[in-house]
């Protein structure tokens, strides 16, 4: 089953803390800074993949870098 291609938006730290405290009141900082820091490595990701020409490697670059390994 593919998966609807999301737009990357960048965010600040201050931002994602704000959007997810409004979310879950009870949300730990930890969790804040993993979500944050999954965020940031997705935007890194989409800036990369922009600079190949090979669509090989955009789909490497973006689908074999799990986020579930940062916690």
């Amino acid at each position: 089953m593919k998966t609807k291609k999301v737009k990357v938006e960048p965010i600040t730290a201050n931002e994602m803390y704000m959007k997810l405290l409004h979310e879950n009141e009870n949300i730990s900082t930890q969790e804040l800074m993993i979500a944050f820091a999954k965020q940031k490595v997705t935007e890194a990701l989409e800036q990369t993949s922009k600079h190949f020409k090979n669509p090989e490697n955009v789909s490497h670059v973006k689908n074999h870098y799990k986020l579930d390994k940062i916690v």
